[in-house]
């Protein structure tokens, strides 16, 4: 594997549980095919200048289905901090140059108008009742694999903020496969497993030490 994206390419045709949710549970293959959708989606709308995708959501399947759609189309994921609003959300979109924005109702009320108007259609609401429609056009849409370069930035993960404004720390497709596959070679871990991740996504451990190695190593996680 020499990025993010080969997590999720290595599931494309693996029929067995890559994820539950609640009383739900998703295929390897069907994750794929969620995330490739959605990159199909980001593909189409993306805008000039930096390729950031701005991720605001809870533990979810949507959750995961973005981090992979970012992987997938070769964009920057960027996990914004839940506990932020206003103007301080505003900062930290601006800050980051989000060229889209993912998020939930709960979340969408913390936006104020101004950076709301200026996405305008690349502003998602996932448990709106039109996001089903946008994104099934694009389901039948393979992305190609992208051509990145493994030291190229994969997402952004927020500081704490305790010493100022938190600042957006670069992990690069190479060092996300490095902690994650560390985690899978230390715990020896197999298709057999499964991981309950605790920790929310957009703190680093959540999502490197939580999410992906079980999908590494071909087993499942539970959000």
């Amino acid at each position: 594997m020499q990025t993010v994206a080969d997590i999720f390419l290595a599931r494309r045709a693996d029929p067995d549980p890559a994820l539950y949710f609640e009383d739900r549970h998703w295929s390897g293959a069907a994750v794929f095919g969620e995330c490739a959708a959605r990159a199909a989606w980001l593909l189409a709308g993306r805008p000039a200048g930096a390729f950031h995708v701005g991720v605001l959501l809870d533990n979810t399947p949507e959750h995961l289905f973005w981090i992979g759609a970012c992987a997938l189309a070769g964009a920057t994921l960027v996990e914004l901090n839940s506990t932020r609003r206003g103007a301080d959300l505003a900062r930290d979109l601006t800050h980051t140059q989000c060229g889209f924005l993912v998020t939930e109702t709960r979340y969408r009320e913390q936006l104020d108008a101004a950076p709301a108007h200026a996405l305008g259609a690349r502003l998602q609401v996932t448990d709106d009742a039109s996001f089903a429609g946008t994104i099934a056009r694009f389901r039948d849409a393979q992305p190609g694999t992208p051509a990145l370069d493994p030291v190229a930035p994969f997402c952004l993960i927020f500081t704490s903020g305790t010493s100022g404004a938190p600042k957006a720390v670069i992990y690069s497709h190479a060092r996300v496969l490095r902690n994650s596959a560390m985690l899978v070679e230390r715990q020896q871990m197999s298709r057999r497993d499964v991981s309950y991740v605790p920790m929310p996504l957009f703190h680093s451990s959540g999502l490197l030490m939580g999410l992906l190695p079980p999908l590494i190593a071909g087993g499942a996680a539970v959000l």
